[in-house]
């Protein structure tokens, strides 16, 4: 049987939407054109937490090794030093301000792009990085980057008992089956005066009315998050939490990339598209873009800070967040 409780709060479930099968290989061929014949997927619900707002996969099965080397293979997956997310740009600002942090473990490091980054923008740094995927592993090695091959569960249980000044995993959390296991386990290991940063996509479930990509779906991504969730995350584990983001495009802009998404998925050449590419299309489908606008001056509004430790207000959200955890015993942010 499978378990629709929350996998957060435990709370009682709904059913959100079905997702089979057919659906995630249509999406996926729409997305990248061509998939493998025999592309590992099985069918899912989703369900939303009645308790939390927390929608997730069920069953709760991540992809398997041959769907993720082939989702991993396609260019742009990953960042990289010359192209770093926005939020190594805000840890290494706040680092730079605030010399106090002196140990970093990165969750899910990848081939350690983030670790090489940090590493050279701010010296001094100690750093480890932790993943499960040998290639990958081996790839930090050949950068000379600390690196542990396993998962954060099997290097605490393996009698490494050092605590981190910042613990960090950015977009994990929605991929993995056990977010509440994870998250726990990186706050256990970081340090009581340190934090812990997650980051993953912000799912305002009206903007999939309008526009569901695959990558944002089971096998993928197991877990949606948004406020609601992430409050109940930081109150299961005692935690203060902080949500941090870059401020949302310009609605005419969002409008704009959320219709070129729709109509001209990444494997098509985007070099000549303008503004009136895009108008076309609203003419040709005036009631799809009536609906995207809507979506998307409707998104969420929450209370978030534009800075690692900076005020925060109330306004309208982008696609991605960072959440800020720290022990409620500590002064936030301090």
């Amino acid at each position: 049987m499978i378990d629709k409780k929350c996998p957060i709060c435990g709370g009682n479930s709904i059913l959100h939407r079905k997702y089979g099968k057919e659906s995630c290989i249509k999406d996926y061929k729409y997305l990248y054109k061509e998939i493998p014949e025999n592309l590992d997927i099985i069918d899912y619900e989703l369900y939303r937490c009645t308790n939390c707002d927390l929608v997730f996969a069920a069953p709760l099965i991540g992809g398997s090794e041959s769907f993720y080397t082939w989702v991993t293979s396609h260019s742009n997956y990953y960042p990289t030093e010359e192209n770093p997310r926005w939020e190594w740009i805000q840890i290494k600002e706040y680092l730079l301000q605030n010399k106090n942090v002196k140990t970093i473990l990165e969750v899910g490091c990848g081939e350690g792009a983030f670790l090489s980054f940090i590493q050279k923008a701010v010296p001094g740094l100690s750093c480890l990085g932790i993943d499960t995927t040998t290639s990958a592993c081996n790839e930090c090695m050949k950068k000379g980057l600390d690196v542990y091959n396993g998962t954060l569960e099997e290097y605490i249980n393996g009698g490494n008992k050092k605590k981190f000044d910042m613990v960090v995993a950015f977009h994990c959390l929605e991929h993995v089956e056990e977010p509440m296991q994870l998250a726990k386990e990186m706050l256990d290991i970081t340090d009581e005066k340190g934090m812990c940063i997650v980051s993953f996509p912000y799912t305002d479930m009206k903007m999939e009315k309008v526009f569901i990509t695959a990558n944002n779906m089971p096998p993928h991504h197991l877990s949606h998050w948004n406020y609601k969730s992430c409050k109940k995350l930081a109150e299961v584990l005692a935690a203060n939490m902080q949500i941090v983001s870059p401020y949302a495009p310009r609605i005419k802009d969002e409008v704009y990339q959320l219709l070129l998404n729709m109509y001209y998925p990444i494997w098509k050449p985007r070099d000549d598209i303008n503004f009136f590419n895009v108008a076309l299309i609203a003419l040709i489908h005036p009631l799809k873009t009536l609906k995207a606008v809507k979506c998307v001056i409707l998104k969420d509004r929450i209370v978030t800070a534009s800075q690692i430790g900076k005020a925060t207000q109330k306004r309208r959200v982008p696609w991605f967040v960072m959440l800020i955890l720290e022990r409620k015993d500590k002064a936030f942010m301090g």
